[in-house]
């Protein structure tokens, strides 16, 4: 059986490790939590050292929201990952941009908990192969995990005229 690696990355703990728990229990997924995006990235790079990639990353659109206050509740613009800033915070859409850069194999696919067709299209023009609501039940979920893992591109019906 196929192993699918999947990294979640939500500044949200008691979310990030209910997905995690949840995904785990699923014969074929491999699952880590992560609680911001540079420990993605340290759990990305490290999984390369070791020889073993992730599949798939789980991100939070509002990655870092908040933390850095102004408009737009605290989402930075979105930058290369080399341009971190000096907190050390990664917004959802500079981390997808930046693992897509760095590891074009792995698919990113952005948990949203409300649809926004600007930021979804952000998302994807960052290289993002899905848009799902967090409130989306699990077998969608896993549906669009192993459709991206099929070179598919997963959005909201809702969404995609917006997109």
């Amino acid at each position: 059986m196929v192993r699918i690696r999947v990294l979640v990355v939500d500044d949200h703990r008691i979310f990030a490790e209910s997905l995690a728990a949840a995904l785990a229990a699923e014969p074929d997924v491999d699952v880590s939590a992560a609680g911001s995006g540079p420990a993605a990235l340290r759990s990305l790079e490290r999984a390369v050292a070791e020889g073993r990639r992730y599949d798939v990353l789980l991100v939070d659109a509002d990655l870092g929201a908040g933390l850095g206050g102004g408009p737009g509740g605290g989402i930075r613009p979105a930058v290369p990952v080399q341009e971190v800033g000096e907190d050390g915070l990664v917004d959802g859409i500079s981390l997808v941009a930046g693992v897509r850069a760095a590891q074009p194999q792995v698919r990113v696919v952005v948990l949203a908990e409300k649809d926004d067709p600007r930021r979804a299209a952000l998302a994807l023009q960052a290289g993002a192969s899905g848009w799902v609501a967090k409130d989306c039940s699990l077998s969608r979920l896993l549906t669009v995990i192993r459709g991206v893992l099929r070179e598919e591109t997963h959005l909201p019906p809702a969404l995609l005229t917006g997109v």
